[in-house]
């Protein structure tokens, strides 16, 4: 987890990268890419998000302060630093920036940190319903099972 956010002009870090993904750049070297959710000052949100987009990749926006960005892991602390940026952090999100938002806000946020967590495997995916060794599901009270 990734928790950059400003309080009366001092930037605050807590934790570390938590989710990271690896892009391979067009010359052939590596760089360490990160989503992050990116909060801004809902007063000044257009131009603040207007000048986030012409530095990184907004992926998603819950208008009008929360962003989902795509961006090199070492362009987060300057991100933080822009001017109108509440928050910034990556998954799982911190309590601190989860009591900043309104019940929709949080939604969003929420739906996307879960996004981040990997998919446990388990037995069967990705077979068909009645593949050898595997039962069919169950049919709904009433509904007689087709052979």
């Amino acid at each position: 987890m990734l928790y950059l956010a400003r309080r009366r002009g001092l930037l605050l870090f807590f934790g570390l990268v938590a989710w990271v993904s690896i892009s391979v750049s067009t010359d052939g070297g590596d760089m360490t890419r990160v989503e992050a959710i990116v909060v801004v000052d809902a007063a000044a949100s257009e131009n603040v998000l207007a000048d986030l987009s012409r530095k990184v990749v907004i992926k998603h926006r819950l208008p009008p302060r929360i962003a989902v960005v795509a961006v090199d892991s070492s362009d987060l602390e300057s991100i933080a630093h822009m001017d109108g940026v509440v928050a910034v952090c990556t998954a799982p999100i911190p309590g601190p920036v989860a009591d900043i938002l309104d019940p929709t806000e949080r939604l969003f946020v929420e739906a996307w940190a879960s996004g981040q967590t990997p998919k446990v495997s388990r037995p069967g995916d990705g077979l068909p319903w009645d593949a050898p060794g595997f039962q069919p599901p169950d049919m709904p009270d009433g509904v007689p099972r087709r052979n």
